[in-house]
């Protein structure tokens, strides 16, 4: 969904939301989920819901360096997963890691509320 919320100096002001799943196997390297060509605000939301580890590195870059990272950990006592969020001021890639060892995978899914300018010419 995408929605103006106003225009300033040519520039319009949006909020988007990009949700996806995704599978990874332990042990690998990070693998990026999310990458934009755009320098976002923002919300990162990522439910880890089964797996070989005991947790989700989720790493939030900008321009290929680090502006936040966080665990969400395995939901042990709970059949429905787990979910951390985190909001960070500027970033355009999300990396997630399956930081167990094994021959599984861990799977889940992710969300971005992402809020940007984008020039109305571009």
């Amino acid at each position: 969904m995408v929605r103006c919320w106003c225009e300033e100096n040519g520039d319009m002001f949006y909020s988007d939301d990009f949700c996806g799943n995704f599978t990874i196997d332990c042990g690998e390297e990070p693998e990026s989920v999310w990458e934009s060509e755009l320098v976002v605000t923002g919300t990162v939301s990522v439910y880890y819901a089964k797996g070989c580890s005991d947790g989700l590195l989720v790493t939030i870059l900008l321009d290929g360096n680090l502006q936040q990272s966080f665990i969400v950990p395995l939901a042990i006592e709970s059949a429905y997963g787990n979910t951390r969020s985190f909001t960070v001021r500027e970033f355009n890639e999300i990396q997630i890691t399956c930081i167990g060892e094994g021959e599984q995978s861990c799977a889940g899914t992710y969300c971005i509320n992402a809020h940007y300018f984008r020039n109305q010419e571009s």
